[in-house]
């Protein structure tokens, strides 16, 4: 991909995008904004979001307009060769998931420099299980650098609205987002990275289904688990792995036939008397993770030879290297 320099959104498109955005969430998610420490001046922030949903790169847009937005994306988004132009023009950043990515921290700095206010998602993924992921600490130095105030985003409903094991079509539900202020430029300066950093985790931590069960919003069709099968693969009942199936609103094990049903809030029961559930998939999936943790000895190590590629601009799998894959219990390394 050409090197080319962010630029703030076009004002044109990003209204225009605005627009669609805002009556697709009204209508399907009817979303609510709580704008109440929102930025009140033209100074230039950073806003810190929490990754729920493949469709929040649009939720900030709503919550924080009119001020508009260079948001930091992943770089699958620009391998999209349609799309590419559309998100140079809104004003996106492209950076790489999961590595150091030293231009897109360039991008970042130039664009603060032009007064753009700068979107990122701390933790660079979406949740699978509708509970918050690990942010890395390292979002620290960045802030410090850019010495610009930091307001967060806390984005809630959107998992149980359109769960990332199931986004074929979207459950009309509710989204709220709230704007917080987190952080002073002074206070980011006179702070330490190990003040600031729980305040961030605190002010982005999400469980959607704590959310759900306090506003118990009823879908407007019955919940469908088909596709939860890919997250919860373990059964609780007779631990088999992958004999998980699922089809309706009802997860059903193929070895021991237990069976387990989703209401229309997106918990779960036991579909029997004698079969075996978790209440919320984030339960489901701690306790599949710590089963898994356990089946290894403290010295086990798994093995296997594997081959490394990397993901060039224009979407290709090139080769990089040849070696050994290990896993053990409390790390994987190459």
């Amino acid at each position: 991909m050409q090197d080319k320099k962010p630029q703030k959104p076009n004002g044109l498109l990003y209204h225009f995008v605005y627009g669609i955005a805002y009556l697709f969430f009204k209508l399907v998610y009817r979303f609510k904004v709580d704008r109440t420490d929102a930025p009140d001046s033209s100074e230039p922030f950073v806003l810190l979001v929490n990754h729920i949903s493949n469709l929040d790169f649009l939720l900030p847009m709503l919550g924080m307009y009119p001020h508009k937005l260079n948001l930091v994306a992943t770089m699958q988004m620009f391998r999209m060769k349609p799309l590419q132009p559309f998100l140079w023009w809104l004003g996106f950043i492209p950076k790489e998931q999961f590595v150091s990515d030293p231009k897109s921290i360039r991008h970042i700095f130039d664009m603060a420099k032009q007064g753009g206010n700068i979107e990122i998602f701390p933790s660079g993924q979406s949740s699978y299980t509708g509970e918050s992921t690990q942010i890395d600490p390292n979002i620290i130095k960045l802030l410090k650098k850019l010495k610009l105030p930091v307001y967060s985003l806390r984005i809630s409903g959107m998992h149980i609205a359109l769960p990332k094991w199931n986004m074929s079509l979207p459950r009309a539900s509710r989204v709220e987002l709230k704007v917080s202020r987190l952080f002073t430029a002074s206070q980011l300066d006179t702070q330490s990275m190990a003040e600031l950093y729980p305040q961030i985790v605190d002010a982005l931590y999400f469980n959607d289904y704590d959310w759900q069960q306090k506003n118990r919003i009823k879908s407007l069709r019955p919940r469908c688990a088909e596709g939860l099968e890919q997250l919860l693969y373990s059964c609780p009942k007779c631990n088999e792995e992958f004999t998980m199936r699922s089809k309706g609103s009802t997860l059903w094990c193929s070895h021991c036939g237990n069976a387990v049903n989703m209401d229309e809030y997106g918990f779960l029961s036991a579909a029997k008397k004698d079969d075996v559930s978790f209440k919320t998939p984030p339960e489901w999936y701690t306790w599949q993770k710590n089963e898994y943790r356990h089946s290894f000895g403290s010295t086990s190590v798994y093995s296997e030879p594997c081959r490394l590629f990397r993901i060039s601009d224009a979407g290709k799998y090139l080769p990089v290297g040849e070696g050994t894959f290990y896993l053990s219990r409390d790390m994987f390394e190459y």
